[in-house]
């Protein structure tokens, strides 16, 4: 079993990189947008004598393409469908003490995402992902992932909403189904929560017309190419790095005007698991405890005029 836990977590990686898309919260959907943000953790120690810190900064996009809305009042009828153009972009540098020096990472992710929904009937979301991460001083090896998934989204009135569906990953290790269910519900006024397991689970809190306080529950994982060469101490047939976390954070975001957004978060990360694997992604060596390690985020957001299909057509705002 221990050969499929890298397979798993390479998984859930490719759909973390796909929940903007299929986030159970409808609004985020339907709303296209372009984010730019820098990330940054200060080097803290875990399992006695491991060492690690990072910064990265990124941006991610979702591009309205085709859409077309139907309206037929006499039967009492309105659909839409509308497909988004995904596009990420971003680098991190790394430092980890049991390596020589700082590690520069970069990944991109091109994806599709096609939204069909009937008032009345709920809406399914269909997408698909490609993308990579590298390590800028091994240029003859990446870490090519992947994901197709489906979802139904139900509407059960305005802003509860139940999702299930599954989805396919790929990468380096093979090809692993990963189911996908979620709920969104309003709790309050101003309280919202939404799960999409095993990914993420967020309430959020209204904080007047133009800000939004959200605690966030999520993990990370990370896998890149390494060598041997860069290693402080002999493990010969090292091919790849393995990380993943655990982290809880608080996120604010604050509207501008109608187009912009701000955003900061700060958050800890309770616990951390990092591994080394050979060639066929066997694990060699591993380091992994409860350290609390924290990091920061700052960014800003674009909001893109929506096309046909909107989310005021399924929930209120």
């Amino acid at each position: 079993m221990k050969k499929y836990i890298p397979a798993f977590l390479l998984a859930f990686f490719a759909l973390s990189q796909a929940h903007a898309q299929l986030n159970v919260a409808l609004n985020q959907i339907f709303k296209p947008n372009i984010r730019l943000r820098y990330q940054f953790s200060p080097t803290t120690a875990w399992a006695d004598s491991t060492r690690l810190g990072y910064q990265q900064i990124g941006i991610a996009s979702i591009i309205p393409l085709g859409g077309n809305a139907e309206v037929k009042l006499k039967e009492l009828k309105i659909q839409a469908h509308q497909t988004f153009l995904n596009l990420a972009l971003g680098g991190r540098q790394v430092e980890i003490s049991h390596l020589r020096e700082k590690v520069g990472l970069g990944n991109a992710t091109l994806g599709i995402t096609h939204v069909r929904g009937r008032v009345g009937k709920g809406v399914w979301v269909y997408s698909g992902q490609v993308g990579f991460l590298g390590n800028r001083a091994i240029r003859d090896r990446r870490n090519i992932f992947g994901l197709l998934a489906v979802a139904k989204v139900q509407i059960k009135g305005l802003r509860k909403q139940n999702i299930y569906g599954v989805g396919v990953a790929f990468s380096p290790v093979g090809i692993l189904p990963v189911p996908i269910v979620g709920w969104n519900r309003k709790l309050g006024k101003r309280w919202d929560m939404s799960l999409l397991l095993p990914v993420q689970a967020n309430i959020s809190y209204k904080v007047g017309k133009k800000g939004t306080l959200e605690w966030q529950n999520t993990f990370a994982t990370l896998a890149f190419p390494t060598d041997s060469a860069s290693l402080r101490y002999a493990l010969p047939t090292v091919q790849w790095a393995q990380y993943v976390d655990v982290r809880t954070s608080l996120e604010y975001s604050q509207k501008i005007n109608k187009s912009w957004q701000i955003v900061g978060e700060a958050g800890f990360i309770p616990y951390r698991s990092l591994q080394w694997n050979n060639q066929d992604r066997r694990q060699i060596q591993a380091f992994q405890g409860f350290a609390v390690g924290s990091f920061a985020t700052l960014g800003i957001r674009l909001n893109l005029p929506q096309g046909w299909l909107s989310s005021q057509m399924f929930e209120s705002e």
